[in-house]
Parts: structure tokens; C-alpha cells; sequence
């Protein structure tokens, strides 16, 4: 393999791991992946440092991943043994003399593609927010929700970057309305909709009106209301679901509607409207499904009730909700 090859793929690498670390834990299995990768060679180091001081050029580095990258650097050295400054100076010149604006170009292309953009509205754990765009629609945004807005004259772009939002979008047939949540896009010229975004896939749910769908670039599909489709997930193809109007966007208005969820799923979905952290870790979850509507208004009672239904209970101690056989 050349060496431009070479740089190139650990440039990519260093871009890459940039924007898993803005999601992971300290303690996670994927920090401790990642203090391995930087400690592999002093051409991963280098790369490293490269592509950090590129974004930092660049301004979209917030203050605290700052000092948790660096904590991780830092520890990641530590076991590693770090790279004298002349031996850096030494590696930097022959390998990076002749792709080194190459390298950059790449790294920058990467954190472009790669590196979420800021987020216009955000929500925290148990927080929604209602929001009045700036052509009337208005959206709701679920507990640990972010998105990106851009509008100008030929359309209005709405990028979902993490959660779910409930979308009430005023009418403008010449101004399409775009809501991107990782490969799905969802256009509308005015309707009354759901998207959420996982880690994994996405899923839109049409109440009013009409939507178009696409996944990945492909063609699009036509949803009525009633209609959720959910992309990715595990799936080959979209998996089509029918629903009842009330249901779709429920928790933006204070209800939780669970229609045949594994009991381990309704768990995380009320945990998401709870300030404290959950541990579940003595519960064997099995094949048990729940169904029924609770009040994300009182989300600890919530969770009681559903956790009851199969024989299980929840107590909080300090900032932690323990949730364990009876």
C-alpha cells in the first residue's frame, strides 16, 4: 500500500472516531476502542492531532467534548508512551511532504460529511419544546431531541440529528418542506407529521395530509394518514404500519401509547421523560409485550404502572430508578 494511501485512511480514521466520540462515554467500550486505536502507532497520533486542529480551525468544537477528548488523549498516552516533539517532526516531513494538502483537503471533507452540524433547538433528558419556525409552522421536539434549520427562498430543509420531532407545517406549494433524519427524507408542502430518528434507522407517521418518503436515495413512496413507515432498523425493506390517528405524536401532548412493546422497550421510552437514570439490570425481560396509554405528565407513576403489570416494581434512590422483580 503507498504511503498516500496509507495517510489516507487514517486520516479518515482520525475524522471518523472524531464524531463517535461526541456520543460515547468516558468509560465506554468505545473510548477504551479508541484510547487502543491512538495508541496503535505515532502515525495515529499524528492523524489525531491533525485532524483536531483542523476542526478547532474550523470553530464547531464545543468547550466540553473539548476537555473529554482531551482527557482521552491524555490517558491514551499515558499508556502508549508519548511522541517527542523532534520524533513527530521526523515522521511529519517524508510521510506528509508530498500529500499533505491532500490529507487536509480529506480530513476536511470527512468532518464536513461526517461531524453533525449545530443544532438550531435542542431538548434535554424529560424536556419537549415547542417551536414557532419562521414561516408558522410549528414543531415539537421530544426529550434529547436536535435539529438543524435552513430555509431559503425555494425550500424549507429541517435536518433531524438526533430524537423525534412532531411537525405542523403550514402550506406553501412552492416552497417544499424537507425533514432529512439520517438516510430518510421526508417532503411535504404542508401536513401534520411525526419523524424520529434512531441510532439505527428512522420511522415518519402521517396524521394529516400527505407525505413523500424516500430511504437511502430511493425512489418515493406515498403515505396517507394513519401510515408509519420505519426504515433501517435491522430491515432489508420499510416496514409499513397502520395507526390510529390519536396516536401519532401522542407524547407531545401528554400521552404515552404503547401497542404491543416488548416491557424492556417501554422502559426506554419513559425513561426518556424521566430525569433519573434507570437501571433494570436485575429484571429478565423475556418475550413480554405491554400495550395501554400513560401519562408522560407524571412519567414516574408512569412507569410504575407499567412495570407493575408484569410482576416488577420501581423505587428511586438518589438519582437512579431501580426497577426489580417483586
Amino acid at each position: 500500500m503507498s504511503k498516500e494511501l496509507r495517510v489516507g485512511e487514517v486520516s479518515r480514521a482520525a475524522a471518523k472516531w472524531l464524531l463517535n466520540l461526541q456520543e460515547c462515554e468516558l468509560d465506554s467500550p468505545e473510548a477504551d476502542e479508541f484510547r487502543a486505536w491512538l495508541g496503535a502507532s505515532e502515525e495515529h497520533s499524528l492523524a489525531w492531532n491533525e485532524t483536531i486542529e483542523l476542526y478547532e480551525a474550523m470553530g464547531e468544537l464545543e468547550p466540553s467534548f473539548r476537555e473529554e477528548w482531551r482527557t482521552l488523549v491524555s490517558t491514551a498516552k499515558d499508556d502508549a508512551g508519548d511522541v517527542s516533539t523532534s520524533r513527530k517532526r521526523m515522521i511529519l516531513f517524508p510521510v506528509y511532504l508530498g500529500v499533505g494538502i491532500a490529507a487536509c483537503l480529506c480530513i476536511a471533507f470527512i468532518i464536513t460529511q461526517l461531524v453533525p452540524p449545530k443544532a438550531d433547538f435542542v431538548t434535554e433528558r424529560a424536556e419537549l419544546r415547542e417551536v414557532q419556525l419562521e414561516d408558522a409552522s410549528e414543531i415539537t421536539l421530544a426529550p434529547e431531541s436536535r435539529i438543524a434549520v435552513d430555509f431559503d427562498g425555494s425550500e424549507r430543509r429541517v435536518r433531524l440529528i438526533d430524537g423525534e420531532v412532531y411537525f405542523n407545517v403550514q402550506s406553501d406549494a412552492f416552497r417544499p418542506f424537507i425533514v432529512e433524519a439520517g438516510d430518510l427524507t421526508t417532503r411535504v408542502t404542508g401536513t401534520v407529521f411525526s419523524v424520529r430518528r434512531f441510532k439505527d434507522g428512522a420511522s415518519v407517521a402521517l396524521q394529516e395530509g400527505e407525505v413523500m418518503v424516500a430511504f437511502d436515495g430511493g425512489p418515493e413512496q406515498r403515505l396517507k394518514p394513519g401510515d408509519s413507515m420505519t426504515f433501517g432498523r435491522g430491515e432489508d425493506r420499510p416496514e409499513l404500519e397502520t395507526m390510529a390517528l390519536e396516536q401519532i405524536g401522542a407524547w407531545s401532548r401528554g400521552q404515552l401509547v404503547l401497542d404491543r412493546r416488548s416491557l424492556e422497550e417501554a422502559i426506554d421510552e419513559i425513561g426518556r421523560y424521566l430525569e433519573a437514570d434507570i437501571d433494570s439490570s436485575a429484571m429478565n425481560f423475556g418475550g413480554r409485550k405491554i400495550t395501554g396509554i400513560y401519562n408522560l405528565d407524571k412519567p414516574f407513576e408512569a412507569l410504575q404502572a407499567a412495570v407493575r403489570a408484569h410482576g416488577a416494581d420501581a423505587e428511586q434512590v438518589g438519582d437512579t430508578i431501580f426497577i426489580k422483580p417483586r
